[in-house]
């Protein structure tokens, strides 16, 4: 079979028994070929749009210390400006992300990265064949 012959009106991605949908009474959404059952979890769009105005106030002082042009490499303004001026904006972003939250377990950290490593051949069968092709196609 060649790319050209191919049945274009099935899907690629089988329906997995673990994306069929249990119905617990709510209605079912179809959208971009994938269909879901709205529930409680799920937010209007209506409540959503005033988080579109929430903004980040370190991040605007610091770009507006900045000034980029779309061909500037920020990070590069961020380490040129810092060391020019310790009291600046890109100073103190560089000061607070460069600090680890008391919150971090390293243990936890390190034994999440050896699973990662440990399972490295299957992640990328896994990412393509069930959330890459099948989320994005």
């Amino acid at each position: 079979m060649s790319l050209y012959s191919a049945d274009l009106t099935r899907p690629y991605c089988p329906v997995l028994d673990s994306r069929r949908i249990r119905s617990s009474g709510g209605p079912v959404i179809r959208k971009f070929g994938q269909d879901f059952e709205w529930n409680e979890l799920h937010t209007e769009s209506s409540a959503l749009e005033p988080l579109r105005q929430v903004g980040d106030p370190e991040m605007d002082a610091l770009l507006e210390e900045l000034q980029p042009r779309p061909s500037d490499d920020v990070y590069s303004l961020i380490v040129s400006k810092a060391a020019e001026d310790s009291e600046s904006a890109a100073a103190r972003f560089l000061a607070e992300a460069g600090t680890v939250p008391e919150w971090v377990d390293w243990e936890l950290i390190e034994r999440g990265a050896l699973t990662f490593v440990r399972l490295l051949p299957l992640c990328s069968v896994v990412l393509f064949n069930a959330s890459l092709v099948g989320g994005f196609s």
